[in-house]
């Protein structure tokens, strides 16, 4: 998580070090991840705002180190898999509130 200074918006921020995309592989992946989360659009799907390549680190020992990085919205209430494993149980209309949202998901991507 991050926050802006300027407005104190909260947002998620998915890096990856320059030497974990060692591979033209896993360089592929993350650039088809960005791809795929950048042209969906849809309210149960977290959104990409911003996508930067060739950024910077600054750790706190000031050393700076490469990093891939996109910011998406902030989802306030975390992923659905953590939601789940925080939970118990799920009364049966939680449980059919979300299964529905992971149906208009799968339905809305399988569309695409």
């Amino acid at each position: 998580m991050a926050i802006d200074l300027h407005n104190q918006k909260k947002y998620a921020i998915k890096l990856m070090r320059e030497d974990q995309l060692d591979t033209s592989e896993k360089l592929d992946a993350f650039l088809n991840e960005v791809q795929i989360l950048s042209s969906v659009y849809h309210k149960n799907i977290v959104k990409i705002l911003e996508v930067n390549l060739l950024g910077e680190y600054k750790k706190p020992n000031g050393s700076i180190t490469r990093v891939c990085y996109y910011v998406m919205k902030f989802a306030e209430f975390g992923e659905l898999f953590e939601i789940m494993q925080q939970t118990e149980n799920f009364s049966e209309s939680l449980a059919r509130y979300y299964f529905r949202q992971l149906i208009e998901s799968t339905t809305y991507l399988s569309l695409k």
